[in-house]
């Protein structure tokens, strides 16, 4: 299995190798311990669309819902971290994103209608309806 963890949570080893060692699955994380600056800006420069799908209203308000992880976002994320320590890449829950589009696609994905929802301290995408979408030739 190959996953996209970054840290650990709460100071906690990777939850998924612990739980996949007892039924002999081989877990490789190839982006741990890297830099998160850096993996969130080679997201951007590839060309991977992301938005906003769930974040915590500690460190967000509601206006993230829905919003693309852009370089705007990525530098008031930077600016976050600088003030109270966000976690960059949210490895501790602080926010999630919804991969839309990039490299190797065959389909991108059009988020036509949603709402915003919140629940305790998560705000969060209820998706109403999408469409996928070919890319240009």
């Amino acid at each position: 299995m190959i996953t996209g963890d970054i840290a650990a949570v709460d100071g906690n080893p990777n939850w998924i190798r612990k739980r996949s060692r007892p039924v002999g699955i081989s877990v490789h994380t190839p982006l741990w311990g890297r830099d998160q600056n850096t993996l969130l800006q080679q997201l951007l420069d590839k060309g991977f669309k992301a938005r906003f799908s769930c974040v915590k209203t500690r460190w967000h308000d509601e206006s993230w819902i829905g919003r693309e992880l852009n370089e705007s976002a990525l530098a008031e994320l930077r600016s976050i971290r600088e003030q109270n320590g966000l976690d960059l890449c949210g490895e501790e829950g602080e926010y999630h994103t919804l991969v839309t589009d990039g490299p190797r696609f065959t389909h991108g994905i059009d988020i036509r209608s949603y709402s915003t929802r919140v629940a305790g301290p998560l705000a969060y995408m209820e998706i109403h309806e999408l469409e996928l979408f070919d890319h240009a030739v």
